[in-house]
């Protein structure tokens, strides 16, 4: 379940699109034995992805701290990378910010904690995002981790057959990259799978 995950061990991937293609098609593969998981039709494939370490100390950049410093028993990068969503921002950040700003902005947090969308730009903010928007509010790590919301699975469709590979997963995954304000965003678990995992490697 995504509150007990087990492990699956990465095999392969391979790029469906030919050079010069708009899209960016995977085929990637999942040894599932020894992890005590079987599927059927309509099965779908929850995979708990991990944040891109770029985008990662970039925030932590952003924040004025230290990759090393310990929050929650792991360090700063550890947390980002592995445990907290940073897209899109929750409220529960605006709130955050509303508290350790004043005047105008903090009335912006304020109305962005409650749903509004003050600049018209809601929509884009994700957490570098807002630490940009805010650029002089930079709060203490541990209070800004427990602002963020949980890392949740992304789930997919399977698209091998159980009769014909058993033991063995296969999903097709289209790789989700685009860029708001000039700035680079990357789909969480469709790079992840793409780029930052390698054979062998056990993924939850």
């Amino acid at each position: 379940s995504r509150d007990n995950p087990v492990t699956a061990t990465f095999l392969s991937r391979r790029l469906l699109n030919k050079a010069g293609s708009a899209k960016e098609t995977w085929h990637f593969d999942f040894d599932l034995a020894g992890s005590g998981l079987d599927y059927v039709v309509g099965d779908s494939f929850g995979i708990f992805a991990k944040n891109d370490l770029g985008l990662v100390d970039q925030i932590i950049a952003l924040l004025g701290a230290s990759h090393t410093v310990q929050v929650r028993g792991k360090t700063l990068r550890e947390i980002l990378i592995e445990d907290v969503s940073l897209s899109p921002a929750p409220d529960s950040l605006f709130e955050l910010f509303s508290y350790l700003t004043g005047g105008a902005e903090r009335e912006k947090a304020r109305a962005l904690a409650q749903g509004e969308d003050p600049d018209g730009d809601a929509a884009t903010l994700d957490v570098m995002a807002v630490l940009q928007k805010f650029p002089k509010v930079r709060p203490h790590p541990e209070a800004f981790v427990e602002a963020l919301e949980p890392l949740q699975p992304r789930l997919y469709s399977i698209s091998s057959s159980h009769n014909a590979t058993p033991g063995k997963l296969s999903l097709t995954v289209d790789c989700v990259r685009y860029t708001i304000h000039k700035r680079r965003r990357l789909g969480l678990a469709s790079t992840f799978l793409a780029e930052r995992i390698n054979p062998g490697d056990e993924v939850r």
